[in-house]
C-alpha cells in the first residue's frame, strides 16, 4: 500500500491544505513585489481601513483603463489585493494548523511555527504600512516573507513523506 493510501483523514486534509497554503504564500509574495515596485505602501497608511473604508470604491480600485492595468499600476488595487490576500492567508494558515494539530507530533509543531511566523508577518506588515514603509521595516517584512516561504517548503517536504502520525 502506498504512503498516500495509508494516511488518515487529518493527515490527508493537512497535506491538501498545506499545498494550498504554499500556493497562497507564493501569490502573496508576488503581490508584495507589486506593492514594493509600485510604492503602494506609501499610500493609504491606515489600517484596517483604506481611505476611510475597508473596501475602497470600485471607482478607486479600477480607475485606470484598460481595467487590467489596475492590477499592476493602480496603487489602491495593488495594496488592497495584498491586504486581502494577507487576511486569506492568515485564515488558511489557522485552518491548516487546526488540521495538523489533529495529527500531532512534528507536523503539529511545524504548523504552529508557520502560524506564529505568519502572525508576526501580518503584524510587521501593518507596522510597515502605518510607519509609511521605513527601509528597515520594508526589508524586515520581505526577509520574514522568505522565512515563511522556507518554512512552508520544509513543511511540505516533510509532510509529503508522512506515513505515520509522528513523522
Amino acid at each position: 500500500m502506498s504512503a498516500g493510501a495509508a494516511l488518515s483523514w487529518p493527515q490527508r486534509a493537512a497535506r491538501v491544505l498545506l499545498y494550498g497554503l504554499l500556493v497562497l504564500v507564493f501569490v502573496q509574495i508576488a503581490f508584495g513585489g507589486l506593492v514594493a515596485g509600485s510604492k503602494a505602501g506609501l499610500a493609504y497608511n491606515t489600517w484596517p481601513l483604506m481611505d476611510g473604508s475597508f473596501i475602497p470604491p470600485a471607482s478607486t480600485l479600477f480607475a485606470a483603463t484598460p481595467w487590467i492595468e489596475n492590477f499592476a499600476a493602480n496603487v489602491a488595487l495593488v495594496q488592497f489585493n495584498h491586504r486581502m490576500m494577507a487576511y486569506l492567508l492568515l485564515g488558511f494558515t489557522f485552518w491548516h494548523c487546526f488540521h495538523a494539530r489533529a495529527i500531532g507530533g512534528s507536523p503539529a509543531k511545524r504548523s504552529t511555527v508557520i502560524l506564529g511566523l505568519m502572525l508576526a508577518q501580518a503584524v510587521l506588515g501593518i507596522i510597515t504600512l502605518l510607519l509609511a514603509v521605513p527601509l528597515w521595516a520594508g526589508l524586515a517584512h520581505q526577509a520574514l516573507a522568505m522565512i515563511v516561504l522556507s518554512m512552508a517548503v520544509v513543511h511540505v517536504v516533510r509532510l509529503r513523506g508522512l506515513s505515520s502520525p509522528c513523522t
